[in-house]
């Protein structure tokens, strides 16, 4: 009888590492514990009962076939604990060029992040191409943080239980994480990745839009309008709600993040009273620039000043002018950390520092080519008297004593509706905005991973272009022409 309780114990520890993995498909780490301990016991009674097997073998033909079967039914248990701790680790590794089977580095920097359970219900079509891509989407997810668990429910199969979270649509994701519940409809790696920003942040964040100045309307769709950055902001979970600085006294306490996009109008002198009343409570600002005069004032009181003349620089999208800048590569800083995506920057200037004052810590991440100028007479070409250089397009400015934060970019238009979905510019917008609202861990949450990837050429590298069509077939029959020439003269 004592040979038989490791078997016992271990066939009650394998039916209860079944029990939790199904109640509570989260706790991975004890579902591997409890089926390792099961196998072990299990394994170490069937190679006990070995010997018994060849002692009864001759003369207890029924026991030995009872035993046998326990046997069989045991090594069977055996290798679905197994299968049940492989499921729990296992590896994964995506061979395509494009990593289209893997996450953008923006959503992995999400899943790793959450530190409670989360759970993903997708609702759809169980024979459609959208419910196998919403499964091995999840399974990535699932992959990177064992606290994300998911279910895949076909809508109408499941009427009570769409019901109960108010599903009426196919392809609808709701992610759940302790009282608070999500929704949105997509079957796509950002609306997952915006839902779980949602739903594990700890507070509702407010972005606050300065208004009153002939900025960029927030909800105009036009394509002046900023309505789709600013709809991106709501997907994650953001606030965005106008600011006026006279009618409300000043920026109000509970706005996180100060947006103010390209002010075609100058501040009165209590208005910059008002911002350096909110910078001196710890105050964020993300600044778009349209023009050198907009924010001189209160730039200059934070060492910031403004070129007078636009940056045109050679190096810009091919169907273009030097009018608009394109930068592909980008200095260290918070806003482009994990970001590597070609931004366009239509009518930029730039932003410096002048004034560097103790403690002010200055960091610029995106700049023109060296080929850039200053254009000081709008003929677009440059010429001997222009400055040229790496001018300053982006940057972030912070001091080590206060909380205040700006990033600040040289071109407002870049954000606007024309522009925002070129590339990566609403990528970068969507990073200044999470880091100055202190979601460092969040950076970027729109991915950077396309089936499709956009190559963006200078008017030099198009023009070269042309000549292949042309060049090849040439190159091929001067060879042919030499082989020739060199097999009659043999």
């Amino acid at each position: 009888m004592i040979n038989k309780i490791p078997g016992i114990i271990g066939l009650l520890l394998g039916v209860s590492a079944i029990v939790v993995a199904s109640v509570y498909p989260a706790k991975t780490l004890e579902t591997t514990l409890i089926a390792v301990a099961a196998s072990v016991l299990l394994i170490w009674f069937l190679i006990s009962r070995v010997e018994a097997f060849k002692t009864f073998s001759a003369r207890r033909t029924a026991y030995l076939r009872l035993n046998t079967l326990l046997m069989i039914v045991f090594f069977i248990f055996i290798v679905i604990l197994l299968n049940l701790i492989i499921r729990q680790y296992y590896l994964r590794y995506d061979y395509s060029s494009e990593k289209k089977y893997s996450l953008a580095p923006q959503s992995e920097v999400v899943a790793k992040n959450i530190d409670h359970d989360v759970q993903v219900m997708f609702f759809g079509t169980e024979s459609a191409r959208e419910f196998k891509r919403m499964f091995n989407m999840l399974e990535s997810y699932r992959y990177l943080n064992k606290k994300i668990v998911y279910d895949m429910y076909d809508l109408d199969r499941v009427p009570l239980i769409a019901n109960k979270y108010g599903v009426n649509d196919y392809n609808t994701v709701v992610v759940r994480s302790g009282d608070k519940t999500v929704t949105a409809k997509g079957v796509d790696e950002e609306t997952l990745t915006n839902l779980l920003i949602r739903v594990t942040r700890k507070k509702s964040l407010k972005i606050g839009y300065l208004e009153g100045h002939n900025e960029h309307p927030l909800r105009d769709e036009s394509r002046n309008g900023y309505s789709v950055i600013a709809r991106k902001m709501e997907d994650i979970g953001y606030r965005v709600e106008p600011v006026s600085l006279l009618s409300s006294g000043g920026v109000p306490w509970d706005t996180d993040v100060l947006i103010i996009a390209g002010p075609g109008a100058m501040m009165t002198d209590e208005e910059n009273r008002m911002l350096s009343d909110y910078r001196n409570r710890g105050g964020k600002f993300l600044i778009l620039i349209n023009s050198p005069d907009q924010l001189r004032h209160f730039l200059a009181s934070l060492g910031l000043e403004v070129s007078r003349y636009p940056v045109y620089d050679p190096v810009n999208v091919a169907g273009t002018d030097p009018s608009v800048p394109l930068v592909t590569r980008y200095y260290a800083s918070p806003v482009t950390r994990n970001f590597g995506l070609s931004t366009v920057y239509p009518g930029a200037y730039e932003v410096n520092l002048v004034s560097r004052d103790v403690g002010y810590k200055y960091e610029i991440f995106a700049r023109s080519s060296r080929e850039s100028w200053f254009e000081m007479n709008g003929d677009g070409i440059r010429q001997k008297e222009e400055e040229d250089g790496r001018q300053v397009i982006g940057a972030v400015l912070s001091h080590k004593d206060e909380l205040m934060k700006v990033v600040v970019f040289g071109d407002s238009d870049f954000a606007s509706n024309a522009y925002v979905s070129v590339s990566g510019n609403k990528s970068l917008f969507l990073n200044a905005v999470n880091w100055l609202a202190g979601e460092g861990a969040f950076t970027e949450v729109s991915p950077g991973k396309k089936d499709f990837i956009p190559m963006f050429i200078t008017d030099e590298q198009s023009k070269l272009l042309r000549f292949i069509p042309l060049g090849i077939p040439l190159i091929i029959v001067i060879a042919g022409t030499l082989v020739w020439y060199r097999r009659r003269a043999l």
